[in-house]
């Protein structure tokens, strides 16, 4: 008798403690989204505002501002669509464009000059939602480049080498604040670029080419809470 109560007490003890390391793993990376939740943002690498309407997604507008190129993520409601139907507005011009789309993935959708049109390229990765963990990803968005590396200043030390055209590199780093510069293969530089890492948080770094120079802007990763 006295050893089933034993079982039934240590029984509920690991019950209680499963429920409780349950809620501390919500409470410490927050509510997480549905399974194989989509994101999808814009990133303006024109010279000019960018508007993007969807049938699957709030209308958005891009700026020119630094610290409004790269545009916030947007949960896309449905899971199940294989391809994102896309209306671009820029300098005048219209420019329709389908992009492919996968489960539990977030998607940038750059938006960038190529001779005299205007193009939407798609750069797709797989998410993580631990939000205790800081890093940094670099983007070489500017096909004018050729393969670039991000450097960190004043010692040039190279912090991603040789990134080929539209592909995305990460690592985490340390919160702290440094100098950050990349550039192009003919040996044109980007001006160094202050960046300041908090803990917890993701930051992405795109090389970009606007008006004909090599280009760093700066974007925050950190995806939308979701809402049930």
């Amino acid at each position: 008798m006295a050893a089933r109560l034993l079982a039934r007490a240590c029984l509920a003890a690991a019950c209680l403690l499963s429920s409780s390391a349950a809620r501390a793993e919500r409470s410490l990376y927050g509510q997480q989204p549905k399974r194989d939740a989509i994101f999808v943002r814009v990133v303006n690498a024109l010279d000019t505002e960018v508007s993007v309407t969807s049938d699957l997604l709030p209308p958005q507008t891009i700026g020119i501002r630094d610290e409004t190129r790269v545009g916030s993520y947007l949960n896309l409601d449905r899971t199940d669509t294989p391809s994102l139907p896309l209306v671009v507005r820029a300098g005048g011009q219209e420019v329709r464009s389908t992009v492919g789309l996968s489960p539990a993935t977030k998607v940038s959708l750059v938006v960038r000059r190529e001779g005299e049109a205007i193009r939407v390229v798609a750069m797709a990765s797989r998410y993580e939602m631990n939000q205790t963990r800081t890093s940094l990803s670099f983007v070489n968005a500017a096909p004018e480049c050729g393969p670039a590396s991000l450097r960190l200043e004043p010692a040039s030390t190279v912090v991603f080498p040789d990134v080929a055209v539209d592909t995305e590199r990460s690592r985490g780093v340390n919160p702290v604040s440094v100098q950050l510069s990349s550039g192009c293969r003919e040996g044109r530089s980007t001006a160094a670029k202050p960046v300041q890492f908090e803990a917890g948080n993701a930051y992405s770094v795109w090389l970009v080419t606007l008006r004909s120079e090599p280009t760093l802007i700066v974007g925050s990763d950190a995806l939308p809470a979701w809402k049930p």
